[in-house]
């Protein structure tokens, strides 16, 4: 596949911070961008590739097409990137190489459509936070959802868009975490435990409202749920579900459910593999996501469905390396 390099980040632009360190303005808010890859077009994918050697940035058209590369340097890993609204910047997680994935190691980064802008939202620790991870966007841009703790926990996070903490939403036990935001931004979904002390089995999909109130319980089973989101319409959230502990080496079966709210649940995929880290498609007909067959590969490789369970098909077909944590 041909592949267009962006401007390297070690040209990036420098991005002022204020007397406590968090950003003063976004990069794009700084630059008056004049390439052809100012925003990136709605229906295009965010994902992240170690097909160069280390996990780096990269998007491609929604049928897999005209990959591009956005970050560009090997002493780190790069993962988890997340369009704002506008589409000319990108929120991701990185780590010093080898370390992709690591919530207790991560920092939170932006950076523009184009490769410029490189900026640090959150470093490795501040708030006394030992762990953070999957930074979303509200739907206006303006805000951040995230989790973040110490120790043995983890709560659910607002910030302004420097990174600084504008509200603590959850006050419960355990890890709560996969925070999103529904289209109106009126509420998260998250997952969280359901007792004490937790066990995986115990991790059940809930919503609340982004002053914390009214935590309302959505899943109701014994096995471990993980990664909600709404759907672009507001009346369906999805999410993760661990089918089966045994198969796949240590990793068990994964599928995709979807509840209609105040309609029924139903399985999207479930089908004997390892189906991981879905998004919703812009215009909510399909569902993206990183998937390993290990019969076939122990790579992890991007698939698209409709949200009806037909026409599954790999996005990453001929890409060397793993291909994983898509968002439209």
């Amino acid at each position: 596949m041909r592949i267009r390099l962006a401007l390297s980040l070690g040209l990036a632009s420098v991005v002022a911070c204020d007397a406590h360190g968090y950003l003063a303005s976004l990069p794009t808010d700084q630059i008056n961008c004049v390439t052809q890859f100012c925003t990136i077009p709605p229906g295009d994918l965010v994902f992240d590739s170690d097909r160069s050697g280390n996990h780096e940035i990269w998007t491609m058209r929604a049928d897999g097409g005209s990959p591009r590369q956005i970050t560009n340097d090997r002493a780190y890993d790069n993962w988890r990137p997340r369009v704002a609204a506008d589409r000319r910047r990108i929120l991701f997680y990185r780590t010093a190489a080898g370390g992709a994935g690591d919530s207790t190691r991560a920092s939170l980064w932006m950076v523009n459509s184009d490769g410029t802008g490189l900026a640090e939202v959150r470093p490795m620790g501040r708030d006394g936070w030992t762990m953070q991870g999957h930074a979303e966007w509200a739907p206006g841009g303006q805000q951040i959802a995230m989790y973040g703790g110490v120790g043995g926990g983890s709560q659910i996070f607002i910030t302004d868009r420097s990174g600084k903490i504008v509200t603590q939403v959850t006050s419960r036990p355990g890890y709560n975490i996969d925070v999103s935001w529904s289209p109106d931004a009126r509420l998260l979904l998250f997952s969280g435990c359901s007792a004490t002390p937790c066990t995986a089995n115990d991790y059940e999909i809930y919503t609340v409202k982004t002053n914390g109130d009214s935590v309302t319980r959505l899943t109701t089973n014994t096995r471990p749920d993980y990664d909600p989101s709404y759907s672009p319409s507001g009346l369906s959230v999805g999410w993760l579900e661990k089918t089966a502990d045994a198969g796949n080496g240590t990793r068990g079966t994964w599928g995709i459910r979807v509840l209609t709210l105040g309609g029924t649940q139903r399985t999207v995929i479930d089908d004997s593999q390892v189906n991981d880290s879905f998004a919703w498609s812009l215009d909510g007909a399909w569902l993206v996501f990183r998937r390993m067959e290990p019969s076939v590969s122990t790579r992890w490789r991007i698939f698209r469905m409709r949200v009806d369970g037909t026409s599954l098909q790999e996005l990453t077909i001929g890409a060397a390396g793993n291909s994983e944590y898509p968002g439209p």
